[in-house]
């Protein structure tokens, strides 16, 4: 008898111990811990990231995926000195660039949004929700400044905050590189 209540014991203690706790600091919901939400088929970070984006002329290099999931995929990316959301859809199989158009004044893009909301001191100034429009062009990247963003998946419309931290010139003094915390939100 006494074999058996030390047994229960031992595995009640185990358990618990081995249990998923990790998510102490997080509110609600359906969560892994470190704010991170969990739903289905993608993951998405509620903390604030950073990262750095370098100038780049081909949508190949560069980017920085800030959401995936099995048909749909956004990339942050600097290109010709614009703040860019590139969307990708999965056609067949493979990631297709969904661009749009191209003229003179650069990539339109269809089906997400992201606004230019001015001057701020942190990615806690950056308050508006945009909605999704038909066709967009992606506003100038400008150190300080807050952006807006959302973009379209299987089943809802996401929300983005942007904060361009800091950026780097190169030689001669064209933009190399920007610095920017996002959230999904």
């Amino acid at each position: 008898m006494l074999l058996a209540i030390l047994t229960i014991s031992a595995s009640a203690i185990a358990f618990t111990a081995c249990s998923d706790d990790d998510d102490d600091n997080d509110t609600g919901g359906n969560n892994g811990g470190n704010n991170t939400e969990i739903k289905g088929d993608y993951i998405a970070t509620t903390n604030v990231k950073t990262v750095t984006l370098k100038e780049y002329h081909n949508y190949a290099q560069g980017n920085v995926t800030i959401y995936e999931d099995f048909n749909y995929k956004y990339d942050l990316a600097l290109c010709e000195g614009r703040m860019e959301l590139v969307p990708y859809k999965r056609v067949n199989g493979a990631w297709k660039t969904n661009l749009g158009y191209y003229n003179a004044s650069g990539y339109w893009y269809y089906n997400i949004n992201i606004k230019d909301i001015g001057k701020i001191s942190s990615i806690s100034g950056v308050t508006e929700k945009v909605e999704i429009e038909y066709s967009i062009r992606c506003p100038a990247a400008q150190p300080g400044h807050g952006y807006a963003a959302c973009f379209f998946t299987d089943n809802e419309t996401k929300y983005l905050r942007l904060y361009i931290s800091n950026y780097k010139l190169d030689g001669e003094d064209a933009l190399e590189s920007i610095t920017v915390q996002y959230q999904l939100y």
